[in-house]
């Protein structure tokens, strides 16, 4: 009996200790995605504000890239 409750304690503390791996990885994996989203959408905005500005004629944006 003591030999079986060993094994089953030392496997209770590998998967705790591999729940908590699992756990900063997700932790991680979603911190980046979200960022990465992020910078996405304000370069995407950048873009399409800097194209709108070389259509309108009195943007001083458009201006200064046309020159």
């Amino acid at each position: 009996m003591n030999k079986i409750e060993y094994h089953q304690s030392t496997l209770r503390a590998y998967e705790a200790r591999d729940r908590a791996i699992m756990t900063a990885n997700n932790d991680r994996v979603l911190f980046w995605s979200i960022l990465n989203a992020v910078v996405l959408i304000a370069v995407g905005a950048v873009q399409v504000i800097t194209i709108r500005s070389l259509f309108e004629e009195n943007s001083k944006l458009g201006r200064a890239l046309r020159r």
